[in-house]
């Protein structure tokens, strides 16, 4: 409106300045008369520059708004480009610090120490065996994943507490693991130790002895039995180390029904919420303890956690009084009372509450080992 008003007084001046112009020449001369044509020409150069100016402060305040839009751009531009970079330099901060933290907790976990006679995994590469520990592979425990290695089946354990005073001795469990292949122990393939906690990845053979042990024979037992008792053998004897954490959780049966031990703790207790809780947390006579109530799982078919009278009586009961009872068990045959009540006798002798009264592993071993040939004398048609 402004811009209209201004060319509009500009057309006017212009006539004005035009008409006193053309009268001027016609009218010549001076004197009053040109003293008046002077005044008229006068007054139309005052108009034509005010008109002007009207119209130059106008475009300025186009300007002026064309300007204050521009640098608002640039204020926003400049505000988006500082947050890109703060993020970039946030991300290269935090990149960093976890890159320091993996070093230290490799240095701290032995890695280096073991990396040139181990299998090295990182922690990318073990979210990658896990399709990063999906709930969908997870197995006996929340901390346990069944993984994929170059289109083979593994276990992947993760949260895996080594105290600083217990590395060497980590280490050395690790080794023993990783170089020897025994056919009652399960292989350790390699390991993660960037994490606070290491991470063990494990051969996988089967499921574990927790999920089958309902559907198992009697023949199928007895060969678990003996070995479970092999792999004990192997640990104490061999190795001179303890598991620490004997369940069926942490024993798998392979597609031929061998028993194979996994050490997968080095600390904890079985059956923590348990009725029979270990009682003696430590060393080789916790392993025989967790042994005995294993067997006992597995010839009663009543597992230790559970609340039940039957089993709670069962540690304190003689096997005179519990005899009675297998004939009841389905599909038993007289022939292999004598095996099963030898085997269970020796059961609740391991898990016997008086740490000094259990047997050691090389007499468990050469016990069921002769209860087993026994039980083998029977025809499996009729188990």
């Amino acid at each position: 409106m402004a811009l209209a008003v201004s060319t509009l007084k500009a057309r006017k001046a212009n006539a004005a300045f035009s008409s006193s112009t053309c009268q001027n020449e016609v009218r010549g001369g001076t004197g009053s008369g040109g003293i008046e044509e002077t005044v008229v020409q006068n007054h139309g150069f005052h108009t034509l520059f005010k008109a002007l100016r009207l119209s130059s402060d106008s475009g300025g305040g186009w300007i002026a708004l064309l300007a204050t839009i521009i640098s608002n751009l640039l204020f926003v531009l400049g505000a988006l480009l500082k947050e890109k970079y703060d993020r970039k330099r946030d991300d290269q901060r935090k990149e960093e610090e976890e890159k320091r933290a993996k070093s230290e907790f490799f240095e701290r976990n032995g890695g280096s120490q073991i990396q040139d006679r181990f299998l090295i995994f990182t922690v990318n590469d073990v979210k990658d065996l896990t399709n990063n520990y999906h709930p969908s592979l997870r197995l006996a425990d929340e901390d346990t994943y069944r993984g994929t290695l170059v289109s083979n089946p593994v276990i992947v354990k993760k949260g895996i507490k080594v105290p600083k005073q217990n590395v060497q001795k980590f280490l050395s469990i690790m080794e023993n693991l990783y170089e020897d292949r025994h056919r009652n122990i399960i292989r350790v393939i390699g390991g993660c130790f960037e994490t606070c906690c290491p991470v063990i990845v494990y051969e996988f053979v089967g499921e574990s002895l927790e999920k089958v042990i309902a559907d198992l024979s009697w023949y199928s037992r007895f060969q678990l039995i003996r070995d479970i008792a092999n792999g004990l053998w192997l640990l104490h004897v061999r190795k001179n180390i303890f598991h620490g954490a004997l369940s069926p959780s942490t024993i798998f049966v392979d597609e031929n029904n061998v028993g194979k031990i996994c050490i997968m703790e080095f600390s904890t207790t079985l059956w923590d919420n348990g009725l029979y809780a270990d009682i003696h947390k430590n060393g080789k006579a916790a392993d025989v303890y967790r042994f005995g109530m294993i067997v006992s799982h597995l010839i009663t078919g009543i597992s230790p956690n559970s609340q039940s009278p039957t089993y709670k009586d069962l540690l304190k009961m003689k096997v005179d009084d519990f005899i009675a009872e297998i004939d009841k068990v389905p599909g038993l045959v007289r022939a292999s009372v004598g095996s099963i009540w030898n085997m269970l006798e020796l059961g609740i002798r391991c898990s016997d509450e008086k740490q000094h009264l259990r047997p050691v592993v090389e007499t468990i071993l050469e016990k069921v080992e002769r209860i087993v040939r026994e039980f083998e004398r029977i025809p499996r048609s009729r188990l």
